[in-house]
């Protein structure tokens, strides 16, 4: 999915949302600047502060889960 950011975004780093108004910052894991939410979403492909960049998210995980019983879902 592709997002814009108020920061700088580099592959890896935790995607945060602002609580006052919603826009997105980028930055360390575990770290989330003072203000924000962890949105669950990290970046996949970065670029400069403005302009699009590719995040990847907490879909992701549940999409991986597969049943060992042969049964299905």
């Amino acid at each position: 999915m592709f997002a814009i950011a108020t920061t700088v975004s580099v592959a890896g780093q935790a995607v945060y949302a602002a609580l006052a108004d919603g826009t997105l910052q980028c930055g360390a894991a575990g770290a989330a600047p003072t203000g924000t939410v962890d949105t669950g979403w990290s970046v996949a492909l970065g670029a400069a502060a403005g302009l699009p960049f590719i995040i990847t998210g907490p879909l992701a995980g549940a999409r991986s889960t597969v049943s060992s019983s042969g049964t299905g879902n």
